[in-house]
């Protein structure tokens, strides 16, 4: 059984884990409630909430989803180059181009690109536009499911 997610959650952990922060860590800062080395990472306005309440929902299906992935219950586009930002470093307008319906040309690994079509919600599609295995590299689109296959999710 695959976890899910909700936005705000899963910005928040995947920018905890592109500061440093192992899983075992980000879980003892929640267990214990210590969130200032958080804080520090990513600054003082920076809320908390969502990762708390989704950790303290169900302590053991969220210690399953850092390790073992998760799926996202739904993201916006917006939410997408968030994601992509904060996992990769990729900024829309710089690493692809920039659109508010769907996102072309993402250059990511094959092991980036199998975790963007796992993570993702059921209403968006990852469509490999060109895949290189011998290179360990992928080009991926993101679209809406609604714009693939006549609009059926």
């Amino acid at each position: 059984m695959t976890v899910k997610l909700n936005q705000p959650t899963a910005l928040r952990l995947e920018q905890l884990r592109a500061k440093g922060f192992a899983d075992a860590d980000i879980l003892a800062h929640l267990r214990s409630g210590d969130l200032a080395p958080f804080q520090q990472a990513l600054g003082e306005d920076v809320e908390f909430t969502a990762l708390l309440d989704s950790y303290h929902a169900n302590p053991e299906d969220f210690a399953q989803a850092l390790a073992n992935g998760y799926e996202l219950s739904f993201i916006s586009i917006f939410g997408v180059k968030n994601l992509l930002n904060a996992r990769y470093g990729l900024v829309a307008g710089r690493d692809y181009p920039d659109s508010d319906e769907s996102l072309e040309d993402i250059q990511l690994s094959l092991e980036g690109a199998n975790w963007l079509k796992s993570t993702l919600s059921k209403n968006w599609r990852v469509l490999d536009l060109d895949k290189t295995a011998e290179s360990g590299n992928a080009c991926v689109a993101v679209k809406h499911a609604t714009h693939i296959n006549g609009g059926v999710l």
